[in-house]
């Protein structure tokens, strides 16, 4: 009786090892192209993102060089400001010395100017 027992425990074990065996397999049919799926999404997603990566570096490279372009721009534009500030104040400083010059007598206000100022012009171009 105790070996007929141990073949009927030895049978229901094999039947439980093909019964989890059986699902196992089955579970493996049925979820392995979803898995499958599931990994191709999953590579594809990390390729749009290394793209996206790699785009936004390029990015922030362009907007590195741009704001070095700007702001040596900004350093010419304001040199520039300073020598057109000069140049201004030097025209500025001969305009008031012809202003300040006297008018000949009986020559009308606007006739004077137009004189001094032709005249001034005159002594600048003169070489």
């Amino acid at each position: 009786m105790n070996r007929l027992a141990s073949w009927k425990w030895l049978a229901l074990l094999l039947m439980v090892a093909l019964l989890i065996g059986l699902g196992a397999w089955c579970a493996t049919r049925v979820y392995r192209p979803q898995l499958e799926e599931l990994r191709q999404q999953l590579a594809e997603s990390r390729r749009g993102a290394e793209a996206s990566l790699l785009v936004l570096q390029k990015q922030n490279a362009a907007m590195v060089e741009l704001e070095a372009r700007a702001a040596e721009r900004a350093r010419q534009g304001e040199l520039l400001q300073a020598r057109a500030n000069q140049a201004a104040q030097q025209d500025y400083a001969a305009a008031t010395r012809v202003m300040l010059e006297p008018s000949p007598a009986g020559v009308d206000a606007c006739e004077a100017a137009r004189l001094a100022f032709a005249e001034e012009l005159r002594r600048e171009r003169a070489p």
